[in-house]
């Protein structure tokens, strides 16, 4: 198995404050990070372990026998996840970047092979191709187990996922028009 590897240094590079490793028994890749202004890591990649360890997850399991994207949250100590979930559907998925806004909601781009992909709010209701990109919004994860607010774990914690590619006919086939 290959498993995600977090390090985090101090200011100058210096001293190593935290290493972990982040996996289950199948394989991972971490394709990027983001820190919030409290020092929380969000981290997001592909899983294809059925034993990912998750804390309050949106999605509950690996979707298929496919790779997942995941989204994960760690504590500025390293020490402990508050939010970690799959996300994914029937195919092959991953989570290629991450962003923060002012408010620490957390957004997600990726590569989506799953015609099943979750969507709320979404600009594109339907794969447009085999492989298509996808963006979605989580939520500040501030209250514990939640993160809409309405203090249970549901799908209404997503705040919304687009997919958008393969269209080149479609006269908003620009990113810039998106």
């Amino acid at each position: 198995a290959i498993d995600e590897f977090d390090p985090k240094y101090s200011a100058g590079g210096s001293e190593l404050l935290y290493s972990t490793y982040l996996g289950g028994s199948g394989d991972e890749a971490g394709e990027d990070i983001a820190v919030d202004i409290i020092g929380s890591a969000y981290l997001t990649g592909q899983t294809n372990s059925s034993d990912f360890p998750t804390a309050n997850p949106l999605q509950l399991s690996l979707a298929q026998r496919e790779t997942d994207a995941f989204v994960t949250r760690v504590t500025p100590s390293g020490a402990k996840l508050t939010h970690s979930t799959y996300f994914g559907g029937s195919n092959a998925d991953t989570g290629l970047g991450i962003a923060l806004d002012a408010e620490r909601d957390v957004y997600i781009i990726g590569q989506t092979a799953s015609a099943d992909l979750t969507l709320a709010s979404s600009l594109q209701a339907a794969a447009g191709g085999d492989s298509d990109a996808f963006i979605a919004k989580f939520s500040n994860p501030d209250i514990e187990g939640d993160f809409d607010g309405d203090t249970d774990v549901d799908f209404d914690d997503l705040g919304f996922i687009t997919s958008a590619l393969n269209q080149p006919s479609s006269p908003s086939a620009d990113p810039r028009d998106l």
